[in-house]
């Protein structure tokens, strides 16, 4: 166990070890167990929720329909599908049944969800399906700019928060949404979708909540408001800006709110009845997640760099 630097909840916390193991030996990167102990990640957490969630609102998402983890992995396996693909290499196409099978990897989805968000994506206009000229029985994957975009402001969004805390050398290519950047990262991540499997799994408190609508967003915004002000209870109607942005009625809230209190995340307060607090629990978990978020984007931006600089002959 290490020890965590102090944050606005807990003076001294205790993190696993595992947290301090690299996701790919090989690669020197930042683990989530830096990433947590560092002095102004209390500081930079707000800055994480308030930078990243906005691309998840639902006038935002592509489909412009409700976030789950499963549509945002898809949506990954998509855009990094079509980066690495080669045309002269049938087995890199981005097939739909390739495409499938990845999506379906995280055990977040069925098939028939993961069916219907395509179909939804290619009504918006955020994907296309091509035919492939030599093979009319298959179809191919190809992200719109439309969805392109949206996809490099996410990025950009979390290697905002990974600039303030490691500004030296800095994320430049990914701050500054490069195209050639987007392309060379979202090839090297194909290799990381085992790491974001397991530590998706791993933070089993924060799990049901993926598979809710909004779920861990919701949570992660009620953290946020409880951070920007110690101590107060946050009430339902503090979260009532959420039904238009996240797309979600005020039932749904209330039935997060009460599987949080449930599984120990959040508690009632004790001078306010109809407030809650997050627990240790609760913010621990929210914490991880955000830390090996922010790790696996370190991660990638290594092997985005990497693989720009062999394909300009420099390795």
């Amino acid at each position: 166990m290490r020890l965590q630097q102090a944050s606005t909840f807990r003076q001294v916390a205790q993190l696993p070890d595992y947290l301090f193991g690299r996701y790919m030996p090989d690669v020197d990167h930042r683990t989530a167990g830096e990433v947590l102990s560092h002095p102004a990640f209390a500081t930079v957490r707000r800055s994480y929720v308030v930078g990243t969630m906005a691309n998840y609102e639902f006038a935002r998402f592509p489909g412009n329909i409700q976030p789950a983890a499963y549509r945002t992995i898809a949506i990954g396996v998509l855009v990094c599908l079509w980066s690495a693909s080669d045309p002269v290499d049938r087995t890199t196409w981005p097939t739909v049944a390739r495409f499938k099978q990845l999506a379906s990897a995280f055990s977040l989805a069925g098939t028939r969800q993961i069916d219907d968000f395509i179909g939804r994506l290619v009504r918006t206009g955020d994907i296309v399906l091509d035919r492939v000229a030599t093979d009319g029985r298959v179809r191919l994957l190809r992200p719109t700019d439309k969805l392109l975009t949206w996809d490099r402001q996410t990025l950009k969004s979390y290697y905002d928060v990974l600039q303030a805390l490691y500004p030296e050398p800095g994320y430049g290519p990914a701050v500054a949404c490069d195209l050639t950047f987007q392309r060379a990262h979202r090839k090297g991540a194909l290799v990381v979708f085992p790491a974001i499997g397991k530590f998706l799994h791993w933070n089993v408190d924060l799990l049901p909540f993926h598979q809710m609508y909004q779920g861990c967003h919701i949570l992660m915004v009620l953290t946020d408001l409880a951070l920007a002000d110690p101590g107060k209870p946050i009430r339902e109607r503090d979260l009532t800006h959420l039904r238009d942005s996240f797309g979600v009625s005020r039932s749904h809230i209330r039935n997060i709110l009460q599987a949080a209190e449930t599984a120990d995340l959040l508690v009632q307060s004790k001078q306010d009845r109809q407030g809650f607090t997050p627990t240790p629990r609760g913010l621990t978990a929210v914490d991880i997640f955000i830390a090996n978020t922010l790790a696996c984007h370190d991660l990638t931006d290594r092997l985005a760099l990497t693989e720009m600089e062999q394909d300009a002959g420099l390795l």
